[in-house]
């Protein structure tokens, strides 16, 4: 990806990320629900997992987990394990 194009890039994927949806609903129902810190706390984790996503997507790696069963598969299972750990 070129600079021009990693430079609309990042700007609108967290315009998409600030529009109403899920993301944000889930922080006001942790403010409601929690308080303030640790809906912020939670927002702050939210935005390092976005920047993880744009991070894999402007170099690339994503194009390479479509392609690759073996390393989707083991993503796959590492994130369900994660899942039933919580």
């Amino acid at each position: 990806m070129n600079l021009t194009t990693l430079l609309f890039f990042i700007p609108a994927c967290f315009a998409l990320n600030m529009a109403p949806g899920p993301n944000n609903l889930l922080s006001l129902t942790n403010a409601k629900r929690y308080g303030v810190r640790t809906a912020c706390l939670a927002g702050i984790g939210r935005l390092i997992a976005f920047v993880g996503m744009i991070t894999l997507a402007a170099t690339g790696l994503a194009t390479l987990l479509y392609t690759s069963e073996k390393i989707f598969l083991v993503i796959k299972v590492v994130g369900g394990l994660y899942l039933l750990w919580l």
